[in-house]
């Protein structure tokens, strides 16, 4: 599936304040229920021209983990930390990022070699949903970036590129963009939530709001429990990976995993207290490597990309290499397996 890189001339998205409402609230209070509504993202509030401004993602939750600066990781060994939010490599037997928004830019590039847009089945190992609210303005050019005032297309890699840069999606709000693919997209959500465990969602747009943004359109999502017409696609999500994938909808699978679906110590908040020790905690991890690639393996389904996300202030640091190696040699011979009993 081959699609346009050109972007066309820059688009002036209206981001502009309630001019009212700002001079009754003062500048502190906008700026404080703005924040909370970009979550993740940092803004800035231009007074001159009354809008709002992106300033890319806060990357404190980093700082819940303290061995992330200590480690002797191998990851780390090659990065300075101003080059933890940027960093994306393509791999041997997966593409590995920190920040799972990373992943998204993987599948563009992956579904760019496709003829045409067939379904995609995403097998999202997290232990979030990651279908949160984006920044990216609805119009009716279509969705915008206005961090870079630029149209953004889903499908096209650099488009990720500028708008993770932007904030224009943060962190949590990845696979809500992968909704607006010219694909139907179906998220099998693997996680240790059993609240409606394998209840299949269909997904529809959404326009999110603030009123201190009147003109502003932000792109989401909504699930409905019932079929609807015109979805972009299905959720389900369960805790057993057997149960999850006996009954995968037609389409090319790519597997997104974050480590904090097998490790997750501070869940991104500073002060918090592993709940296990190192050797419980990889334990548990084993088990939980065991379950999904067995169960995978029974499928017989071929993989057609594999994405890593670290999840750093979620899973230590101090378990990247063990983790990340174990992944690597599992995901190379169940791609072995596969090949083989498909000849």
């Amino acid at each position: 599936m081959t699609t346009n890189e050109t972007r066309g001339s820059p688009v002036e998205p209206n981001v502009s304040l309630d001019g009212d409402r700002f001079l009754e609230l003062g500048l502190e209070t906008v700026e404080k229920q703005l924040q909370d509504f970009a979550r993740s993202t940092q803004i800035e509030i231009d007074q001159e021209e009354l809008r709002l401004t992106l300033c890319g993602t806060n990357l404190e939750h980093h700082n819940a983990d303290p061995y992330l600066n200590q480690t002797n990781s191998t990851l780390l060994s090659i990065l300075n930390k101003n080059q933890y939010g940027e960093y994306r490599k393509k791999k041997p037997n997966y593409d590995l990022c920190m920040e799972d928004s990373w992943s998204g830019f993987f599948i563009a590039q992956c579904i760019s070699t496709w003829k045409k847009p067939d379904p995609i089945i995403l097998l999202h190992l997290d232990d979030h949903t990651d279908m949160m609210d984006t920044l990216l303005l609805s119009t009716s050019e279509g969705l915008i970036d206005p961090g870079y005032n630029q149209l953004f297309n889903p499908a096209i890699p650099s488009h990720w590129l500028s708008a993770i840069q932007s904030g224009a999606i943060g962190i949590g709000s990845f696979v809500t963009a992968l909704y607006y693919l010219p694909n139907v997209l179906h998220v099998l959500h693997l996680n240790h939530n059993p609240q409606r465990d394998y209840q299949i969602y269909s997904i529809a747009k959404r326009l999110a709001h603030h009123p201190l943004l009147p003109h502003a359109q932000f792109a989401s999502i909504e699930k409905h429990d019932k079929a609807i017409e015109n979805h972009l696609g299905t959720y389900k999500n369960s805790i057993d990976p057997e149960k999850l994938l006996q009954q995968i909808p037609n389409g090319r699978v790519i597997v997104h995993i974050d480590l904090d679906y097998f490790i997750n110590d501070y869940n991104g908040n500073l002060g918090q207290t592993p709940e296990l020790d190192i050797d419980a905690f990889q334990s548990r991890a084993e088990d939980r490597m065991d379950k999904f690639f067995n169960a995978l393996a029974d499928t017989n389904i071929a993989i057609e990309r594999w994405i890593i996300a670290t999840s750093p202030g979620f899973c230590s640091a101090r378990h990247w290499d063990w983790i990340l190696a174990s992944l690597s040699e599992r995901i190379k011979n169940i791609n072995t397996l596969i090949q083989q009993n498909q000849q």
